[in-house]
């Protein structure tokens, strides 16, 4: 059971102007920016970031302690870094989970969809919890699917069972839509009508049990 008398980690969202030159010159420059159409992105200046950081932890905050409740109660594991720091830098054509590393110029909506999405792979991986597992069910599934069909789930239940904005589960989808294989549609395509068995299977793995699925 969560004890509600104890300090809720902390989501501590600020500009990292250290990393930022190198992501805005990777965003550019890069391969995966060029292909991305980076190449033609014009850096926000430094007033616009931090005007959209104020933003960002201001629509964040209702999301935070929800959060973690939930992801001890699935994992059976309180947090165990009180103060997780969030690197916006101007400009990432892929955002990153550990550190988290994650773009200024998303919208409201987006940017807790993502924050989300790489919370849920950091705090799985500084547990040092299973990314996915596999079963007859998903065993011919990649590697990068197994674990979003994880991820997706755990979202799916965050936003449609706990904060009850089912909205952000259709936006979600959309930005895996777009992703650049069909791997992250594939993980949705799973997870959409079995994400409560699926998160019960993650349970048990997690704490060592492993029923079958």
């Amino acid at each position: 059971m969560i004890r509600r008398d104890k300090k809720t980690s902390e989501i501590r969202i600020s500009y990292n102007e250290t990393l930022d030159p190198v992501f805005a010159f990777y965003s550019q420059y890069s391969p995966l920016g060029k292909k991305l159409g980076w190449d033609s992105w014009q850096p926000p200046t430094k007033e616009e970031i931090v005007k959209n950081i104020q933003r960002y932890r201001k629509i964040w905050k209702p999301f935070e302690k929800p959060f973690f409740d939930m992801m001890e109660k699935i994992t059976s594991a309180p947090c165990i870094n009180k103060i997780i720091d969030i690197h916006i830098v101007s400009g990432n054509p892929r955002q990153i989970g550990f550190p988290i590393i994650i773009r200024s110029g998303f919208s409201d909506e987006k940017f807790v969809i993502t924050l989300i999405h790489e919370l849920i792979h950091y705090y799985i991986h500084i547990h040092n919890l299973p990314e996915s597992f596999v079963n007859k069910k998903n065993a011919r599934e990649t590697k990068l699917t197994r674990k979003h069909i994880v991820v997706f789930s755990i979202m799916k239940y965050f936003f449609n069972d706990i904060m009850k904005q089912p909205q952000l589960i259709t936006s979600a989808k959309e930005i895996s839509d777009k992703h650049s294989t069909k791997e992250y549609t594939q993980a949705w395509n799973e997870a959409e009508n079995n994400y409560f068995k699926i998160i019960k299977t993650f349970e048990a793995y997690a704490t060592k049990k492993m029923p079958k699925y």
